[in-house]
């Protein structure tokens, strides 16, 4: 019969593990060293994943940390479900679960696989390695009784805890900095994008920044949520605009695509953020007439990180002196929320602090 874990004792249980952690108790060094392995996975849903194993497991010592749904075994149960309740408690014990947002798990590869985790059969190539990592300490956390799951819980969330307060802190120092001007803000922008995009994630948190900077309630798609419109601009639950961005070079056809996904959500209003290196001139005004004509969508599309500048403080209720001046510190929180490298943060720290320090 599957486990079903009760939310009131997920919380007794991530109060007792959080006090642990939090005090000077030694914890166990292979689950220290676990934890710190799996930080170190392209994809940081894994994090979320052992997490969710650590609580599901500490919770009911009866559970199988290889199932992802009920349907595992006798003693599965939703790891999904788990994750999502560990997302919404993040605020309040202070941890950084890795991958962000409310749907931690809806990714690559717990989302539509196998029952068992150690039965995946769709892996992303430079995955493979984690996923054997991640199979490994699970089949050690199901040898464990319910106080060794505890301090092993112990030992992520004291990791997670001190992960979550370094990034605060940078970002803190970002928002102290005095910015430069529009210009200058653009071009150290504009070099930190696209000198290494990171898969796409420092692209993908820009245009977020940006329209943060515009608009009130925006929504950023984790980088391997396979839902379509990377960036959602919502006013009454309503998609009102929404972005997908390349840094990898596209044609014509993306832009029609984007168009077709757009319409699906209702929404008629598409920005296509095409950045790659190298990319072609698109035929702007061809597909802005076959997506109002085929899709009923609202199509326009931008070929480099100054011109969406250009476009998108320029429709902004703000000036550009005040975008300037709050888009480092916003493009800051939304690189840690969308799990850009802590080298790539640094970076853009440093390149802030740069434009601060110099004379005037």
């Amino acid at each position: 019969m599957a486990i079903k874990l009760d939310r009131e004792k997920m919380r007794i249980t991530l109060d007792k593990a959080y006090a642990i952690a939090r005090s000077k108790q030694k914890l166990p060094s292979e689950w220290l060293h676990y934890v710190e392995r799996i930080e170190e996975c392209p994809s940081k849903t894994y994090i979320a994943a052992l997490g969710a194993a650590l609580l599901a497991k500490a919770t009911d010592p009866r559970v199988d940390s290889m199932a992802r749904t009920a349907s595992a075994g006798p003693n599965g149960y939703a790891i999904r479900t788990v994750g999502e309740f560990m997302a919404a408690e993040a605020p309040r014990y202070g941890y950084h679960l890795g991958a962000t947002g409310p749907w931690p798990l809806n990714n690559s590869p717990f989302y539509r696989n196998a029952d068992r985790i150690d039965r995946f059969t769709r892996i992303r190539a430079g995955d493979k390695e984690c996923y054997q990592d991640l199979v490994r300490y699970l089949q050690a956390l199901n040898r464990l009784g319910a106080q060794g799951a505890v301090l092993a819980l112990a030992a992520f969330l004291r990791r997670r805890i001190a992960y979550a307060k370094a990034l605060q802190a940078q970002t803190a120092k970002v928002a102290r900095l005095a910015a430069g001007s529009f210009p200058e803000v653009v071009e150290v922008a504009t070099l930190f994008c696209v000198e290494d995009p990171e898969g796409g994630k420092r692209g993908q948190a820009l245009v977020a920044a940006l329209f943060d900077c515009a608009y009130s309630n925006v929504d950023l798609k984790g980088i391997n949520n396979p839902r379509p419109l990377d960036v959602r601009v919502m006013r009454k639950g309503r998609i009102v605009l929404g972005a997908e961005v390349k840094q990898a070079v596209v044609g014509d056809d993306t832009g029609l695509h984007l168009a077709a996904e757009a319409r699906k959500l209702d929404c008629d209003k598409a920005l296509l953020v095409a950045i790659g290196e190298g990319q072609p001139p698109l035929d702007r005004q061809g597909l802005r007439q076959q997506a109002l004509e085929d899709y009923g969508v609202l199509l326009e599309a931008v070929e480099s990180v100054p011109e969406l500048f250009a476009v998108v403080t320029t429709f902004s209720p703000v000036t550009a002196s005040d975008l300037a001046q709050r888009f480092p510190r916003t493009y800051a929180k939304r690189l840690q929320e969308h799990d850009v490298s802590a080298a790539g943060r640094a970076r853009w720290a440093s390149l802030i602090e740069g434009l601060a320090a110099a004379p005037v």
